[in-house]
């Protein structure tokens, strides 16, 4: 018994030692993009995606659209398709600081909206 108490004495610390929580490290990208960066860019690459389910639910061609909206996006940013998504990996290794990113995406979204509908509203009015 005394045996036993010792042998789990000695290997219980042993266990413990061998314990290790695996958290991914996150080695950043050549080109780190900024997280307004990140932020103007995926608000424009949502644009990109709506516009490109508006064209396919209304039947419009699409004949290179996708390539040639990515790559204004890229050129407008100076990135490559590589570059982010090097930096979406990057990024998403912090869920919390990726969530905070698109909550900020979909706000600069929403005012872009709002100001639509301000200006769609302006001239209407002006017509009475």
């Amino acid at each position: 018994m005394m045996n036993l108490r010792l042998l789990f004495g000695l290997l219980l610390p042993l266990l413990f030692s061998c314990y290790h929580e695996n958290k991914p490290t996150a080695v950043p990208p050549e080109k780190l993009l900024s997280e307004q960066e990140m932020i103007d860019i995926l608000t424009d690459v949502q644009l990109i995606e709506g516009a490109l389910t508006y064209r396919r639910t209304h039947r419009i061609e699409q004949k290179d659209f996708r390539e040639h909206a990515y790559d204004q996006v890229f050129t407008k940013y100076g990135i490559t398709a590589h570059i982010l998504n090097e930096n979406l990996n990057y990024y998403s290794t912090n869920p919390g600081n990726m969530e905070m990113i698109y909550e900020k995406v979909l706000a600069k979204l929403s005012r872009m909206q709002g100001e639509l509908n301000e200006k769609e509203k302006k001239p209407a009015s002006k017509k009475d």
